[in-house]
């Protein structure tokens, strides 16, 4: 029995020993893995932050009507947003000032780097001499200047349902979201042709008058071209000739489109005094709500052909010069009796005689014995306008060269009405679209059902650009 006594307290004395060893290792071991676990923490906490101050002061780089001070006004909100994200003490960590850069990586783009680090304590390793431990991170974001094509519905239904005044803030609100003398903003706007009111510019916020006062001045009346607006407004972005920025057209509109502009061949029978093709447009040309169908105003084909556009106003009464003893002068009704037919392509320039998009498509049309579509059936134009819009938008995106990027809103009923449930969604190539094509630029449509939902729209694409822009 003493025996076993003896043994009993040599193998506790060994269990003490080893304790006594084995704490020397646990212990820093434990307390490395404390003091490793705030330092993750930290690190985490300052690399995010570190990451939204770079992103923010990107999207700054907007604020500004200089390279200067947009470099000042992204340093301070990167500062700005570097305190808001990381405490004046993490876990006991002093939080020190970040070192911001903002310069020009290379041509088209600006870069903001933030690079921040603090002096991190030690608790359990301090037995080990070690009190702080530097923690760093840096972040990057960088902005890729754009180029931004308002094409923009100013047809007489906006004045009509009070819209053309919040059409027009809600576009002075987008524009101002770019930069001066980085970004190029332009502005093409459509009734019953289009205009080029605000040529793209990197100086909008400057130039006599700019681009906002532009937009105050633009008149709603007219039709609605559609086809010939955003097709102008793509020409714009190639005239530029900058692939290396991102290419955008902003399109609004209210309604369906029911004008288009072309050369409208004219009957060897007309009573017209000139025979040549009349180069003009053509709207719906009756008001197909009531029963019988009857003439509305902004319908038949006008003379353009001087001034040729883009013109300072849409062209005056229908007719002209070179438009006398048409029967369509006294009853737009009568437009068959002078015209043959719709013109295949529209949309164009015509600078030499030829349109740019086809008004066959997805909407069917009524054809003539020659098998050329109708002029006097209301349907078959407004097919033909909004297959004219289409087929302009397959054409933009098919462009790999420039990418363009179609963002679209809509505003009323009319907009998804019968028969053009879906055409906006396809014009921008929204993913929500059911003719989403993978190999195009997504875009974004956005429908609004009144005028107070306009700025908000505008705001969130101009907010999607930016991002895009990163």
């Amino acid at each position: 029995m003493a025996q076993r006594v003896h043994q009993n307290w040599r193998e506790k004395g060994i269990a003490v020993m080893l304790t006594a060893v084995m704490l020397t290792f646990i212990i820093p071991m434990v307390g490395l893995a404390i003091d490793g676990s705030i330092l993750y923490a930290i690190k985490t906490k300052l690399s995010t932050a570190v990451d939204a101050s770079a992103l923010a002061a990107a999207r700054s780089l907007s604020t500004g009507l200089d390279i200067g001070s947009q470099a000042s006004t992204a340093t301070a909100t990167a500062q700005s947003f570097y305190n808001a994200n990381f405490p004046a003490t993490y876990f006991f960590a002093p939080r020190t000032a970040p070192t911001i850069t903002v310069n020009q990586s290379s041509t088209l783009v600006r870069t903001v780097k933030v690079d921040a680090y603090v002096d991190a304590p030690l608790f359990f390793l301090r037995a080990m001499n070690a009190t702080t431990t530097r923690v760093n991170a840096s972040g990057q974001a960088s902005r890729r200047d754009v180029n931004v094509i308002l094409v923009v519905d100013r047809s007489g239904s906006l004045s009509l349902s009070s819209s053309c005044a919040p059409m027009q803030a809600a576009a002075v609100g987008f524009v101002s979201q770019f930069a001066e003398a980085r970004d190029t903003l332009g502005l093409v706007t459509f009734g019953g042709s289009y205009r080029v009111d605000f040529a793209p510019s990197v100086n909008f916020k400057t130039a006599s008058p700019t681009i906002s006062s532009v937009i105050n001045s633009v008149a709603c009346n007219g039709a609605t071209n559609s086809a010939q607006g955003i097709w102008q407004g793509y020409k714009q972005l190639v005239a530029l000739a900058q692939p290396g920025k991102l290419n955008v057209i902003l399109f609004f509109t209210d309604g369906q489109p029911n004008g288009m502009t072309g050369y409208f061949p004219v009957k060897a029978a007309s009573s017209c005094t000139d025979k040549t093709n009349k180069f003009g447009w053509s709207s719906a040309l009756f008001n197909t709500s009531v029963t019988p169908a009857v003439p509305v105003g902004e319908t038949g084909v006008r003379n353009i052909s001087a001034p040729a556009p883009p013109v300072a106003a849409d062209p005056g009464s229908i007719g002209g010069a070179t438009s006398s003893n048409c029967a369509y002068n006294s009853s737009t009704s009568s437009v068959a009796q002078d015209i043959a037919n719709l013109p295949d392509t529209v949309g164009g320039d015509f600078s030499g005689g030829v349109g740019n998009v086809s008004i066959w498509g997805k909407k069917s049309l009524l054809t003539t014995g020659g098998g050329k579509a109708r002029i006097d059936d209301p349907g078959t134009v407004i097919n033909a306008a909004i297959n004219a819009l289409d087929n302009a938008a397959v054409l933009i995106h098919q462009d790999t060269t420039y990418s363009t990027v179609i963002y679209s809103v809509g505003l009323g009923g009319a907009v998804d009405s019968t028969p053009e449930a879906g055409l906006l969604q396809r014009v921008s190539n929204d993913p929500a679209s059911a003719d989403f094509n993978s190999a195009w630029p997504a875009g974004r449509y956005i429908f609004v059902t009144d005028s107070t939902g306009l700025n908000n729209a505008f705001q969130a694409i101009a907010s999607e650009i930016l991002r895009l822009s990163l």
